[in-house]
C-alpha cells in the first residue's frame, strides 16, 4: 500500500484538549460583558463556523470531572440512606454537584435582581409624583436624576438576570452530561447482558436524550421560581406603602392564578410520564425497524411498520396534545392575568371613592408586572418544565438504583496457581479460602465450598453446579446443573443441537447470563469471540487492536493466521480502510476474522470462541483451526464451542449440551469415535463448506482491479447559512393549508391589539375625573376590552400549539417513511444512532421544547414592538433616539445569528456520535468488558461528548453577549423616553404608560431576544428532521402497476442479460447473467467466496434494481411496483433477525394467519416442543431483537415464519449456518416436501444439501459458470467437479 494513502488514513491526535479555553485567561470586565465571545462571533461573521472553531472544553464542564463528582455523591447519597432504610435520592447528590462558592455568587445575582426590583416601582412613584408637580410649576433637576436612576436599575436588573440565567443553563448542561455519563458507565460497568434485555435499546437512548436534555432546563427554571416568593414580597411592600391595602385586592387573581397553575403542572408532569413511556414504545420499535432494515424491506413489511409507527405515534401525540392544552393556557396567563389583577385593584379604588391618578395606575402596573413575572412566567412557563424535569430524575434514578443481577466479574491482571477470581457464589455450602496474588500480597477474593471443586488449584476454569437463567422469574433454564474444568493450556469443545445452551455456557462464564446456583471460577484474562462478530465503526486496524498499543510483529503475525493479509491487499487502504457502520464493508466470514484477529493481539490467557468457522469456507476454516486455534493459541485455555464435530478429534475435551443439561463430557476424544453414538443428536457425518482458500469480499462487491470499496461513514449532512423565512414557512404549512395559516397569523396579532387597547384605555381612565371614572360605561369598556383580552389570548396560544403539534406528527411520518424507503446502502453508510437522533433529539425538541419556546417568542415579541410603539405614539421625537437604537440592535442581531445557528447546528451535529457510541456499546458489551476496554469506551464517550458540551457552551455565551449589549440599548431607550417626557411636556398618564411599558422593555426584550434565537436555534432540528423526510429513496416504491392478486401461481423465474452493481460507481459484480428456473425445481446456488452468490440474491430483490430483466411467471420485476415484486419471494437470510414482542408477532407479523398455522410451522422446523415449555407459548415475549432466544433458535423461527408465507418462491441464502447438521438435515427433508410445489434457491452452505437438487448453479467472478444436474456436472468436470472431490477428500480424511 502506498505511503501516501496509508498516512491519509492515519487518525490524527486531538490537540484540542491542550488548548486553553478563552473565559479562563479573559479579565472580569471581560466575563462581565461577554467580551471573550468576540473573537468567535467576528469569524463566524466572515465565514461558517466549523467543527476545529470550537472552544476547547472548560475543566469544570468536561464529562470525566463531572461523572466523578456525581458518581461519589451518588455513592455518599446510598450510603446515607443505608442506616434509616430510606430511599436514596438522586436530587440530593445533583444539588451537591455544586460548590458554595457557585451558590453564593447565584445568590448575589438574585440578590441583586431583588432590590433593583423592589427600588424601580418606588422610583417610578416619585418621578411621576414630581413630574406631576413641576408640569404645574416648572423644571428641575430632580425629574432627570429619577429618570437616570430608573435607566440604571433596569440595566443592572437585567444584567444580574442575565448572568444569573447563563449561569444556571451552564449547571443545567452540566447536570444533564454528569446523568448521561453515569447511566453510560453503568450500562458499561454493572449490567449484564441478562439486565441489558429488560432494558430497550429506546429507552436507553430516550434516557440520554429528551430525559437527560429535560434537567437543562431545570436549575433555570428554579432560579426564577424559587426567588419569585421574595421578589411578590418587595411588590406587596410597595404597594402598602405608596398606595394601601386597597391596591392589593388585584392580588387575589394571582392566588387563582398560582393554585390553577401549580395544579395543572402537577397535571402535566404526570402526562410527561405517560409521554415518556409512548416515546420509548416508539423509539424501541424505530431502532428494530432501522437494525432489521434488510429483513423489513425482504419481507415488504414497509408499509405494515410504517403504520405500526404512526399508531405508536398518535398515542404518543395523545398525550403531548393533552399537555399542550395545559401548556398553552399556561403561556396565554402571562399576558393576560397582569391586564385582569390590575383592572379588579382598580375597580376596588374607584369603589371605596379614591381617584387613580396616573403615578397610582402605573405604579401598580409596574408592580404588578413583577407579581406577573413571577407568578404567571416564572411559575406558568417554569413550573411544568421543572415538573417534567423531576418526571426525567425520577425515570434515571430508578434506572441508577435498579437491582439487576448480582453477578460480578473481576478479570485478573496477573496469573498465579492460586489466582482464581470468583463469578459467583450461591447456595454452597462448606468453603475454602481463595486469592489472588498480585504483587506478592494475597488478596482474598471469595470463599467457597472445597468439596464441591475438586483438584480445582490445577484448573484455569471451573464451573460447579451452575443453573442460569436469562430471566429469574421464568422456569426456563438456560443452563441446568453444569460442573465442568478445564486445565491451563486445555482446549474444550462444546457441541450440541441449536438452543442447547452453548452459548449461554460462555455467556455464564462472562457473567452476562445471571446464575441462580453454582460457581464459576477461572484464572487470568478472558477473551470472547461472539457467534454474530461486533464489530465497530472504524479502519479495520482499529477493530484488531482496540484501543491497545500497535506492535508489528505480533499484529502482522496474527494477520496471518487469521488468513487476512490477502482479503487486506484487496482494501484501497489496506488495514486502515474505513469499513463503516457494523462493519457493513465486510463480508460474513471477513468480519468473523476481524473479530478472531481482535481476540488473538488482546493475549488473554482464556479463550471463548462461539462458533466461529461457520461462516468461512472449509480450506479457511482449516487452516484458522491449524495455525490460530491449535497453533498460535497453543498453550492458552479455550472453550470452543462449535457444531462442526470434523474438529473435535483435535480438542483435550468434549462437552455434549442438551436442553441446557450436560449429556457428555469426555476428557479426550479418539478418532474411532468421531461416529460413536454419543454423537447422534449432532450427527458427525458432515460434509465441508463449501469454498476455497479464496479471499471473502466485501458485499460480494469483487472489483474488476481486485480493489473493496472504501465505506468510511459519511459525514453528517450540515447546512449553512441562515434560517430563512421559507423554512418557517414550511413548518407550518407541514400542519395546514396556506389559508389557514394565514389566518392564525390575523388572530394572533388581533389579539395583541385588543391587549394593548385595554392598556390605553386605562391610561384614559388615570386622566378621566372621578365622577366619569366610576360611571358604569367607563369601567364596562374596561373589564370588555380586558375581558375579551384574555379570552382572545388563550384561543391564540391553543391554536398556536394546536398547529405547531399537528407539524411535528406530520413531519415525524414523513421521516419515518422517508428512512424505510431510503436504499440499504444509506444505511449501511449511516450509523444507527444518527438516524436515531433524528427520531429521538430532534423529534422531541419539535415536540417538547419547540412549541412552547415558539409560542412564547409570539407572545413576547410582538409584545415588545408594541412597548416599543407606545412611546412612539405618544412622543413622536423619540423616532428620532427610537430609529438609530433599533438599527444597531438589528445590527447586533444579524452579527450574533451568523454565528449562533452555525454553533447550534455544529451542536447537533456533534450529539450523533454521543448516542452513536451508546448504541455501539450496548451491542458490543461482552467483548469490551472481557477485553477490559470499559475505560477506553468511558474515555470515547468523554470525549465525544466534551465536544458536543464545548459546542452548547458557546451557545449558551452568545446568547449572553448578545442580551448584554441589548439591555443595555433598552437602557437608553428608557432614558430618552423619561428626557423626552419632561422636555415634551407630557401629561403624566401618558409618561406614566410610556415608562411602564419600556421598564417592562428590559424584561421582554431580553427574553424576546433570547427566546427568539433558541426558537432559530431549535428550527435546526426542524431543518434536519426536512432533511430526512427528502431522502433519496429506492427505486420501484412509486410505480402502480401491480400484478394480478393470484402471481405468482407458478414460479417460474428466467433471467435476462442481468448485469448486477451496488453503486454507480461500483464496478459490476454480477455480469450477463442468463438463466431459465422452471416451476417447481430445486436449484442450489455454489461458488467460492465472492463468486456473486450473494449479490444474486440481492439482484432478485431488486437492492437495488440490477440492469437487465427478470421475469418471474412471465412478468417483468422490473416494471412493477417494487413491494409487489419482493412479496413474490420469500426469503431465509444468514444474520437472522427478530423482533421485540410475542412470538407470534415474529412468525406473523400482521395476524394473517391462525394459530394453527402457526404451531404446523414451528412443528415442522422442529421447534414446537420448545415453545410448549415456553411461559405463555405463542405469546411468549421476545426481548430486543429476540435476544433471548440463540442464534439458531432464532434463524428456525425465521424458517418457520417463511413457511407460514408458504410462498411460490423460497430463497435460502446460507440460511442454516447457524444450526447443527442434523437440523439441518431435518430443515432440509421439510423444504423437500412442503415446498414440493414452490420453486426453490438455496445458496449452498455444506454440499450434501444439494446433491438431490433438480440443478446446480456455479458462480465463478460475477458470471455463470456452470448450471445442470448434480450428476451432469458431476460426469462432465469442472468447477463443481472440483468442489465435490475436495469435499470428499476432506470428509475421507475426517473419518
Amino acid at each position: 500500500m502506498d505511503n501516501e494513502e496509508q498516512k491519509k488514513k492515519e487518525p490524527t491526535s486531538n490537540t484540542k484538549t491542550a488548548a486553553i479555553h478563552p473565559y479562563e485567561s479573559a479579565n472580569c470586565f471581560s466575563r462581565a460583558i461577554v467580551g471573550w465571545m468576540s473573537s468567535i462571533l467576528q469569524l463566524g461573521s466572515k465565514r461558517p463556523l466549523v467543527k476545529d472553531d470550537i472552544f476547547p472544553v472548560r475543566k469544570e464542564d468536561s464529562m470525566q470531572v463531572l461523572v466523578t463528582k456525581l458518581e461519589s455523591e451518588w455513592r455518599q447519597e446510598i450510603k446515607r440512606c443505608l442506616p434509616s432504610g430510606c430511599k436514596p435520592r438522586l436530587w440530593k447528590a445533583l444539588a451537591r454537584l455544586f460548590s458554595w462558592k457557585a451558590y453564593t455568587l447565584m445568590l448575589i445575582l438574585i440578590s441583586c435582581r431583588l432590590l433593583c426590583i423592589t427600588a424601580l416601582p418606588m422610583l417610578m412613584w416619585f418621578f411621576l409624583l414630581e413630574f406631576e408637580k413641576e408640569s404645574q410649576n416648572g423644571y428641575s433637576k430632580t425629574p432627570f436624576l429619577f429618570v437616570t436612576g430608573i435607566a440604571i436599575l433596569a440595566f443592572c436588573q437585567i444584567f444580574a438576570k442575565s448572568h444569573a440565567a447563563s449561569m444556571a443553563e451552564i449547571w443545567g448542561n452540566q447536570l444533564k452530561v454528569s446523568c448521561i455519563g453515569l447511566v453510560y458507565k453503568k450500562i458499561l460497568t454493572k449490567l449484564r447482558r441478562g439486565d441489558v434485555q429488560k432494558i430497550i435499546t429506546g429507552k436507553t437512548i430516550n434516557l440520554v436524550t429528551n430525559d437527560a436534555q429535560k434537567l437543562e432546563q431545570l436549575v433555570f427554571s428554579l432560579c426564577y421560581i424559587l426567588p419569585a416568593p421574595l421578589y411578590i414580597s418587595g411588590s406587596f411592600f410597595v404597594l402598602l406603602f405608596l398606595i394601601g391595602w386597597k391596591a392589593l385586592v388585584g392580588v387575589g387573581v394571582y392566588i387563582v392564578a398560582m393554585v390553577y397553575i401549580s395544579k395543572m403542572s402537577h397535571k402535566n408532569g404526570n402526562l410527561r410520564h405517560k409521554t415518556a413511556l409512548a416515546t420509548d414504545q416508539r423509539l424501541e420499535v424505530m431502532n428494530e425497524i432501522v437494525s432489521g432494515i434488510r429483513t423489513v424491506k425482504m419481507y415488504a413489511w414497509e408499509w405494515k411498520f410504517t403504520e405500526t409507527i404512526k399508531r405508536l405515534r398518535r398515542k404518543e401525540m395523545w398525550y403531548i396534545r393533552l399537555r399542550g392544552v395545559i401548556i398553552s393556557s399556561l403561556y396565554s396567563m402571562a399576558y393576560t392575568v397582569s391586564p385582569l389583577a390590575v383592572f379588579v385593584s382598580t375597580v376596588v379604588l374607584i369603589a371605596a371613592g379614591e381617584q387613580i391618578t396616573a403615578f397610582k395606575l402605573f405604579t401598580i402596573v409596574t408592580t404588578f408586572n413583577v407579581i406577573n413575572f413571577s407568578v404567571s412566567i416564572a411559575m406558568g412557563f417554569l413550573l411544568p418544565l421543572v415538573t417534567e424535569a423531576n418526571s426525567a430524575i425520577n425515570r434515571i434514578e430508578k434506572f441508577l438504583s435498579g437491582t439487576y443481577t448480582e453477578t460480578k466479574v473481576t478479570f485478573a491482571s496477573q496469573r498465579g496457581p492460586y489466582g482464581f477470581l470468583t463469578l459467583s457464589l450461591k447456595d454452597v455450602a462448606t468453603a475454602v479460602r481463595q486469592e489472588n496474588v498480585k504483587d506478592e500480597k494475597a488478596k482474598l477474593v471469595s470463599i467457597f465450598s472445597k468439596d464441591t471443586i475438586l483438584g480445582a488449584e490445577t484448573k484455569d476454569l471451573t464451573l460447579v453446579s451452575v443453573s442460569a437463567s436469562w430471566d429469574r422469574s421464568e422456569e426456563r433454564m438456560a443452563l441446568k446443573d453444569i460442573s465442568l474444568s478445564l486445565s491451563n493450556g486445555e482446549m474444550m469443545a462444546i457441541t450440541g443441537s441449536v438452543g442447547s445452551g452453548k452459548s449461554s455456557l460462555l455467556m455464564a462464564i462472562l457473567g452476562e447470563l445471571p446464575a441462580v446456583n453454582g460457581t464459576i471460577s477461572f484464572s487470568g484474562t478472558i477473551a470472547y469471540v461472539p457467534q454474530i462478530p461486533w464489530i465497530f465503526s472504524g479502519t479495520i486496524r482499529e477493530n484488531i487492536l482496540f484501543g491497545r498499543p500497535f506492535h508489528e510483529a505480533t499484529y502482522y503475525k496474527i494477520l496471518d493466521v487469521c488468513c487476512m493479509q490477502t482479503d487486506l491487499n484487496n482494501f484501497p487502504y489496506g488495514d486502515l480502510t474505513e469499513i463503516g457502520s457494523r462493519g457493513v464493508s465486510l463480508s460474513g466470514g471477513q468480519r468473523v476474522r476481524v473479530s478472531l484477529a481482535r481476540a488473538l493481539y488482546s493475549d488473554a490467557d482464556l479463550y471463548l470462541l462461539d462458533d466461529p468457522l461457520s461462516a468461512v469456507d472449509s480450506k479457511v476454516g482449516k487452516r484458522l483451526f491449524q495455525r490460530c486455534i491449535c497453533g498460535f493459541l497453543s498453550g492458552k485455555t479455550r472453550v470452543f464451542v462449535t457444531h462442526q464435530l470434523h474438529y473435535l478429534t483435535h480438542v483435550d475435551n468434549v462437552t455434549i449440551l442438551s436442553k441446557g443439561r450436560m449429556v457428555l463430557e469426555d476428557a479426550s476424544l479418539p478418532k474411532a469415535d468421531a461416529n460413536s453414538s454419543k454423537f447422534d443428536q449432532c450427527d458427525v457425518n458432515k460434509p465441508e463448506i463449501l469454498g476455497d482458500n479464496i479471499p471473502d469480499q466485501s458485499l460480494e462487491a469483487v472489483f474488476a482491479d481486485g480493489e473493496t470499496q472504501d465505506l468510511g461513514e459519511d459525514e453528517e449532512d450540515r447546512n449553512t447559512g441562515t434560517i430563512t423565512w421559507r423554512l418557517y414557512w414550511n413548518y407550518l404549512r407541514t400542519a395546514y393549508s396556506t389559508p389557514v395559516v394565514l389566518c392564525l397569523i390575523l388572530v394572533v396579532l388581533g389579539m395583541k391589539v385588543l391587549l394593548l387597547m385595554s392598556y390605553w384605555w386605562a391610561s384614559q381612565v388615570a386622566e378621566m375625573p372621578q365622577e366619569q371614572q366610576s360611571s358604569s360605561r367607563t369601567l364596562g369598556i374596561y373589564g370588555g376590552l380586558v375581558g375579551s383580552s384574555v379570552l382572545a389570548n388563550a384561543i391564540s396560544s391553543y391554536l398556536v400549539y394546536w398547529t405547531l403539534l399537528e407539524a411535528s406528527e406530520k413531519l415525524h411520518n414523513k421521516m419515518v417513511l422517508s428512512v424505510i424507503k431510503a436504499p440499504l446502502l444509506y444505511f449501511d453508510k449511516t450509523p444507527v444512532g444518527r438516524i436515531l437522533n433524528r427520531f429521538s433529539k430532534d423529534i422531541g425538541s419539535i415536540d417538547d421544547i419547540l412549541p412552547p419556546k415558539f409560542l412564547t417568542s409570539i407572545e413576547v415579541n410582538l409584545f415588545s414592538i408594541s412597548i416599543i410603539l407606545m412611546p412612539l405614539a405618544t412622543n413622536v421625537w423619540l423616532i428620532l433616539i427610537a430609529v438609530p437604537l433599533v438599527l444597531i440592535a438589528f445590527y447586533f442581531v444579524r452579527y450574533y445569528l451568523k454565528s449562533s445557528r452555525e454553533i447550534k447546528r455544529l451542536e447537533a451535529i456533534t450529539c450523533s456520535p454521543v448516542y452513536s457510541h451508546i448504541s455501539e456499546t450496548i451491542a458490543g458489551l461482552e467483548i469490551i468488558r472481557s477485553s477490559q476496554m470499559e475505560e477506553e469506551f468511558l474515555r470515547r464517550l468523554f470525549k465525544y461528548q466534551d465536544e458536543n458540551t464545548s459546542a452548547l457552551m458557546m451557545v449558551i455565551t452568545s446568547t449572553q453577549w448578545l442580551k448584554i449589549r441589548v439591555i443595555c440599548l433598552c437602557s437608553l431607550m428608557i432614558a430618552a423616553a423619561g428626557f423626552g417626557a419632561i422636555l415634551v411636556t407630557q401629561s403624566p398618564a401618558l409618561a406614566g404608560i410610556s415608562l411602564a411599558f419600556l421598564v417592562e422593555s428590559t424584561e421582554n426584550v431580553d427574553y424576546g431576544f433570547r427566546v427568539a434565537s433558541e426558537v432559530e436555534n431549535l428550527m435546526t432540528s426542524v431543518e434536519r428532521v426536512m432533511t430526512y423526510t427528502k431522502l433519496d429513496a429506492e427505486v420501484g416504491y412509486s410505480s402502480e402497476i401491480h400484478p394480478p392478486d393470484s402471481w405468482p401461481k407458478k414460479g417460474t423465474i428466467h433471467i435476462k442479460d442481468l448485469s448486477f452493481r451496488y453503486t454507480e460507481s461500483w464496478p459490476l459484480v454480477l455480469k450477463d447473467i442468463n438463466l431459465f428456473i422452471a416451476d417447481k425445481e430445486k436449484v442450489g446456488v455454489v461458488g467460492r467466496t465472492g463468486a456473486g452468490k450473494s449479490s444474486l440474491v440481492a439482484s432478485l430483490l431488486r437492492m437495488p434494481d440490477p440492469e437487465g430483466k427478470v421475469l418471474i411467471d412471465g412478468v417483468d420485476i422490473g416494471a412493477i411496483n417494487l413491494q409487489a415484486a419482493r412479496r413474490s419471494m420469500a426469503v431465509i437470510a444468514q444474520d437472522p433477525v427478530l423482533f421485540g414482542g410475542s412470538l407470534r408477532r415474529n412468525l406473523d407479523p400482521f395476524s394473517r394467519y391462525t394459530d394453527m398455522e402457526l404451531w404446523t410451522a414451528l412443528e415442522e422446523v422442529q421447534l414446537k416442543g420448545m415453545v410448549e415449555e415456553l411461559p405463555g407459548q405463542l405469546y411468549y415475549q421476545l426481548k430486543e431483537s429476540g435476544s433471548n432466544f440463540s442464534v439458531g433458535e432464532r434463524q428456525l423461527v425465521c424458517l418457520a415464519r417463511a413457511l407460514v408465507y408458504r410462498s411460490k418462491i423460497i430463497i435460502m441464502d446460507e440460511a442454516t449456518a447457524n444450526v447443527d447438521f442434523k437440523t439441518d438435515r431435518l430443515i432440509q427433508e421439510v423444504i423437500r416436501h412442503k415446498f414440493k410445489d414452490s420453486t426453490v434457491l438455496t445458496i449452498a452452505h455444506r454440499l450434501d444439501t444439494i446433491m438431490d437438487y433438480d440443478k446446480v448453479l456455479v458462480l465463478e467472478g460475477g458470471r455463470v459458470m456452470e448450471f445442470d444436474k448434480p450428476d451432469a456436472l458431476i460426469r462432465n468436470g469442472g468447477l463443481f467437479a472440483d468442489l465435490v472431490k475436495i469435499a470428499s477428500e476432506s470428509k475421507s480424511r475426517t473419518l
